[in-house]
């Protein structure tokens, strides 16, 4: 089975990334299309470098589940069957917000048991509704960046050292 990452390759809407890095992972019949977004910019001096991870993870080559990040915190997103895949980044957070059908339902947030855990659902509210006031409007091809496949993050204990909260989170 050979995945094409270009077919699979999300909308994007909102701020637009400086690099997208691809990186796939398979385990049985699963496969995991990590697509790793990159900002040359970082509001927090001293923060680890702005990459985003969106994870597509598809079982017998279905889309099955869609992962984000919230402030070090794991989103799980149901994918809405028959339609391409839009994510949103509010600028600055470049926390992805996914287009869903019923996002009250298909949304969970992987809760820590941790005092931010309700700082991440507010700021996860918050993309949502500066998505909706955007009105969803997928960024123009022309002014992506191309998919790369070498120099982001690694999903691993050794590239945790390096890139800190940006890095695992998701293991398939």
């Amino acid at each position: 089975m050979q995945f094409k990452i270009h077919d699979r390759n999300p909308a994007l809407s909102g701020t637009v990334p400086t690099r997208t890095v691809v990186e796939v992972r398979r385990d049985r019949n699963k496969t995991a299309l990590t697509y790793w977004y990159y900002w040359d910019y970082d509001v927090f001096i001293g923060d680890h470098l702005d990459w985003e991870p969106v994870s597509l993870v598809y079982a017998d080559n279905k889309l099955e589940e869609i992962y984000g990040r919230v402030h070090n915190g794991l989103v799980r997103f149901s994918p809405t069957f028959g339609k391409r895949l839009l994510i949103y980044f509010v600028k600055h957070g470049h926390t992805p917000a996914v287009r869903v059908a019923n996002r009250l339902t298909d949304v969970e947030l992987f809760k820590r048991n941790d005092r931010m855990d309700p700082i991440r659902e507010k700021w996860l509210d918050l993309c949502y509704r500066e998505a909706d006031s955007a009105g969803w409007v997928a960024n123009p091809s022309e002014e992506l960046p191309p998919l790369e496949t070498l120099g982001g993050p690694t999903l691993d204990s050794l590239g945790w050292k390096e890139w800190g909260k940006h890095s695992v989170y998701l293991r398939i």
